[in-house]
């Protein structure tokens, strides 16, 4: 997904000071899905010719952010995948307000979810990198009554094995498995969180 040489630029394995064009483009990326700026006729630029790679200023970075958001969740059971996902969350207001405003949020929270609660198998900074995504989504106060509300409940939880939980909803399980997780780093002592 993505390849060891862009994902040690991910991290800024670069000298200080000095700056990172691949972070740089991520955080400029905009959705190629909205209209970057209407003509006189009303029409978008980027409806009439479609996706595409470069805006018409010739210097953003346009992406599908449904697309983006789709491929994603699909991978995130890689790490590199949750690296991406974190930067991208991190550096990119746009797709994280694009994040935020789906009209269905369980899409992307309960797989980080998943992985928070499998978390003892990965890297801790894996772990880090999605409590920090939960923590971003997290400050929006409309996106926590949404994941909050009954339209927004699982009708059962699988994976979760520690108790049989039905008909939760997607923040009271993101309480339930931030609890579980500071409860277990406090055995293992761990430092960061």
């Amino acid at each position: 997904f993505v390849s060891s040489s862009v994902q040690s630029s991910m991290v800024g394995v670069n000298s200080p000071g000095s700056v990172n064009p691949y972070k740089s483009e991520l955080a400029k990326m905009q959705d190629s899905d909205r209209p970057l700026a209407d003509d006189a006729g009303g029409n978008s630029p980027t409806e009439a010719l479609g996706p595409q790679l470069v805006a018409d200023d010739g210097a953003t970075i346009v992406a599908s952010f449904n697309a983006m958001h789709d491929a994603l969740v699909a991978s995130l059971v890689d790490d590199r995948a949750v690296l991406l996902l974190y930067m991208i969350v991190y550096t990119n207001h746009s797709f994280l307000n694009y994040c935020l405003a789906k009209s269905e949020p369980e899409c992307l929270l309960v797989p980080i979810l998943k992985l928070l609660y499998e978390s003892q198998t990965r890297q801790p900074n894996n772990k880090y990198m999605l409590l920090i995504v939960l923590l971003i989504l997290s400050q929006d106060a409309m996106y926590c009554s949404n994941i909050h509300s009954v339209d927004c409940s699982l009708a059962s939880v699988p994976w979760f094995t520690d108790r049989i939980l039905t008909n939760i909803t997607v923040g009271s399980l993101a309480v339930a498995l931030l609890i579980r997780t500071f409860q277990s780093n406090l055995r293992l002592q761990d430092s960061f969180i």
